[in-house]
C-alpha cells in the first residue's frame, strides 16, 4: 500500500484489506450508508479529512484525487463493517517536505468547574472552550 504522497498533488490511492489467511477481502457491510469511512488527520490536528473510498469487485479500495494538503505525518483510520462487526484499521501516511506547524488554538478554562464521580471519589475538571 502506498503510504507516501507528494503534498498538494492529487493521486489515485488504491489499497486492499487482507484477511489473516492472506486472501483479499471483497465483501463488506454498509455502516452509516457507506461500506468504508476513511478518516485522515495530521498528527498536529490541523488537518482533517473524512472520505468514502469506493470498493471494486476485486476488493480494491480506491480514493480518487486523494491529496494531503501539507507536508507532515498523518494518521489514517479506515472504519469498516465485516460480517456485522465494526473494525477500525489505523496506519500512518506521510507527505514529505518542510513542516510548517500551525499554531493550535489556545484553550481557555471556563469559570464553572465540572464535578464527576470516579471510583467513588469526587474529581473536579475545568471545562475548556476553544477561543474563536
Amino acid at each position: 500500500m502506498t503510504t507516501r504522497f507528494s503534498p498538494g498533488e492529487p493521486s489515485d490511492w488504491k489499497f486492499h484489506i487482507v484477511a489473516p489467511d492472506g486472501t483479499i477481502r471483497t465483501e463488506f457491510d454498509e455502516a452509516h450508508g457507506q461500506r468504508g469511512h476513511l478518516i485522515v488527520v495530521r498528527r498536529d490536528l490541523t488537518r482533517f479529512q473524512h472520505l468514502h473510498p469506493t470498493l471494486e469487485n476485486d476488493g480494491t479500495w480506491r480514493v480518487e484525487a486523494f491529496t494531503l494538503p501539507d507536508p507532515g505525518i498523518y494518521r489514517a483510520f479506515l472504519d469498516l463493517m465485516i460480517d456485522g462487526r465494526p473494525i477500525t484499521l489505523g496506519f500512518d501516511i506521510f507527505a514529505p517536505g518542510p513542516l510548517k506547524s500551525r499554531r493550535a488554538r489556545k484553550p481557555r478554562a471556563t469559570q464553572r468547574p465540572l464535578n464527576t464521580m470516579s471510583n467513588s471519589r469526587l474529581t473536579r475538571f475545568q471545562l475548556v472552550k476553544l477561543q474563536s
